[in-house]
């Protein structure tokens, strides 16, 4: 089901502007339905996010004339509120204007003369000019104001470092992110329009875009099997699309033609979600990417103790096909030792009910060990809830015993006085 997500783009120039930029109307093939079907920005949010996200009302407003020069515009990387405050001023700006910004998902903010580039979830500010006019990296931007964070890599630090994923786009510690030259829609000029890559897997479950019917989950201890994985874009053939393995490792497969059409060569991939971000995995030292007669295997760790590997039979490009043997065995870690209670556990009847009965947990819990664990604490601090309960009865009863024996000692005390007969007299001697 798609949601209907459009965008205001705004064309903005500030008080000292050349006046000398580009017509808006270079710019419809490449943001709204105009250009559908050649690779735009319609297209791209739409085929990554399996038909989820429809920018079909996308809509250019300008020219916006703002209340500043770009000489007074202080954002910066460093200066975060900066550009927080710039996008708000542009907002009222263009309320000012007439644009009805109520039916818009969210803002694109072009400005002339240029004065930075950069995504909020509030909206996004970029060029008008160079490179920053490509799709590769609108598309990036624009993820970010769909509140996607910069994807990562294994044993890589800092961000950008997954060449296969846009929101690693322009360049990272491993290099750029794979591109390919944009053919058709080119507002920048010639050599500046490139696009790619494509969202991977893992930021398109982390948005709850992906289609789940085509998602394989595995989770049943012992599990052994070959799948046969398409590319994870191709809503179009039939089978899995992707596979996640015991709710933590996501596994795609990546062909060099539509939006990856700039990637070396057909591969598999591990990923993880960490913080809400894509993360890649390392098979191996240096290597972000499975080839036939590879495989991954992670060390078992305290947190995630299960055995998982992934092998790649054979990767068949032509026929959009990758089949992986996966098998998963779960491992019970030992148990915990609990602290004691902090009183003595009295021994009770056993014909004393429990005061609660024991609650099963209403989440699933995949793995026995898990369960186990989870009821384990459950017994514990019900017999430590009916053992306080037990001890509290006790001690209202006797409290309340004492009571009626004090009240009762009292009673019977006044009673003996008012009952006491009087002394005979002594009769008078006559």
């Amino acid at each position: 089901m798609s949601v209907k997500t459009p965008w205001a783009i705004l064309f903005c120039r500030f008080q000292d502007a050349t006046r000398t930029h580009l017509p808006i109307k270079a710019f419809h093939d490449l943001f709204t339905i105009s250009g559908r079907g050649r690779q735009n920005i319609v297209d791209y949010f739409h085929d990554n996010s399996h038909g989820h996200l429809d920018l079909d009302n996308n809509t250019l407003f300008g020219w916006i004339d703002l209340p500043m020069r770009s000489v007074d515009y202080t954002g910066s990387g460093a200066n975060f509120q900066g550009r927080v405050d710039f996008v708000s001023r542009v907002r009222q700006a263009a309320r000012a204007a007439g644009v009805p910004l109520q039916d818009y998902y969210n803002v694109y903010i072009s400005t002339d003369p240029a004065v930075d580039t950069y995504g909020l979830t509030t909206g996004v500010v970029m060029t008008l000019r160079g490179s920053d006019t490509s799709p590769t990296i609108i598309a990036h931007e624009m993820g970010h104001g769909f509140g996607l964070a910069h994807s990562r890599a294994e044993g890589v630090a800092g961000d950008y470092a997954d060449q296969h994923d846009i929101m690693s786009a322009w360049s990272g510690p491993l290099g750029p992110v794979h591109t390919f030259r944009h053919p058709s829609i080119q507002p920048a000029g010639p050599g500046q329009s490139v696009a790619g890559p494509a969202l991977s897997a893992a930021n398109m479950l982390a948005k709850g875009w992906f289609d789940l019917p085509r998602l394989l989950e595995i989770e049943d201890c012992g599990f052994r099997d070959r799948i046969v994985l398409r590319p994870h874009l191709r809503t179009d053939l039939p089978g899995w699309l992707a596979v996640r393995i015991a709710r933590r490792y996501i596994i795609e497969f990546r062909v060099d033609e539509g939006w990856d059409a700039g990637i070396p060569q057909a591969c598999v991939r591990v990923l993880t979600i960490e913080g809400g971000a894509s993360r890649v995995a390392s098979p191996a030292p240096g290597s972000y990417t499975l080839l036939a007669g590879a495989a991954f295997a992670p060390d078992r760790t305290s947190t995630y103790p299960h055995l998982i590997r992934v092998a790649v039979a054979s990767i068949d490009a032509a026929a959009r096909e990758a089949r992986i043997d996966v098998s998963l065995d779960c491992v019970d870690p030992p148990r915990p030792d609990l602290p004691p209670l902090p009183f003595p556990t009295p021994v009770l009847p056993h014909d004393v009910p429990l005061r609660w009965p024991r609650v099963e947990p209403s989440w699933p819990t995949p793995y026995p060990w898990e369960l186990a664990n989870l009821q384990a604490g459950c017994d514990e601090v019900i017999a430590a809830a009916d053992t306080a309960d037990d001890v509290v009865r006790r001690a209202r009863e006797r409290m309340a015993w004492q009571r009626v024996r004090d009240a009762a000692d009292a009673a019977l005390a006044k009673l003996d006085a008012s009952c006491t007969p009087p002394e005979p007299r002594k009769r008078e001697q006559e």
